[in-house]
């Protein structure tokens, strides 16, 4: 922000709001790298458990195939039923051990908030959140740093009533050409005079109200607008 017109709006109301601006930019700026730390773990946690999910259900599923064969070739005599093959032992104890190192303390607790599709819902939840925060965060960045860069290059509007023919007009008008010599008036009319009052007052009035222009431009930032 050049100099003179920090210079100009500090001593304007609420210009207080340029350094806070600042510090909210780099404040926001700090949340949004936690916030993206953050996303990135979940994002793993997530992709983890989705990863695990399909590993045990395609586990499951080539164990299912093999109690099914398991089953249809027991051969049953009397009081006694036998495998169809001695390699279904071993894949049955297989399928055993592997069930067996579940946690089933967990499994069978009363609360489920370590069941399987629980803690993938949540995990994919709490990634969501993140990837929601992250996204407001950059989005409030952005806003804040656009709101600075405009208070940055503020400027007085130019007067744009001041006739454009103003010169032909004093040349034409025989008042001006009356008081060409006079020390005061050099060569313009009470009349032709009103365009340059009117062009000071509105330059000193823009001037005066750049200060409430920052103010307006910060406020509609921090609030969203």
């Amino acid at each position: 922000m050049t100099e003179p017109l920090v210079a100009r709006l500090r001593g304007v109301l609420f210009l207080s709001l340029i350094d806070d601006m600042q510090a909210i930019v780099d404040e926001a700026a700090t949340e949004l790298a936690r916030l993206q730390e953050e996303n990135e773990a979940l994002r793993r946690e997530r992709d983890e458990a989705r990863a695990n999910s399909v590993s045990r259900g395609k586990k499951l599923l080539r164990f299912r195939a093999k109690i099914i064969e398991i089953s249809d070739n027991i051969e049953h005599e009397g009081d006694r039923a036998y495998f169809g093959s001695t390699n279904h032992a071993d894949e049955l104890r297989e399928i055993f051990l592997w069930l067996d190192s579940f946690k089933w303390d967990r499994v069978m607790s009363e609360s489920d908030d370590d069941d399987l599709l629980s803690s993938i819902e949540n995990a994919v939840a709490r990634a969501n959140a993140a990837e929601a925060a992250r996204e407001a965060a950059e989005a409030k960045a952005a806003r804040l740093e656009e709101a600075l860069t405009e208070i940055r290059d503020l400027k007085e509007r130019l007067y744009d009533k001041f006739p454009t023919d103003w010169r032909e007009q004093i040349a034409a008008c025989s008042e001006c050409q009356r008081y060409k010599d006079h020390p005061i008036q050099q060569g313009i009319c009470d009349d032709h005079r009103k365009p340059l009052y009117a062009r000071d007052r509105h330059n000193t009035h823009e001037t005066h109200i750049l200060g409430y222009r920052a103010h307006a431009i910060a406020r509609a930032a921090l609030e969203g607008k």
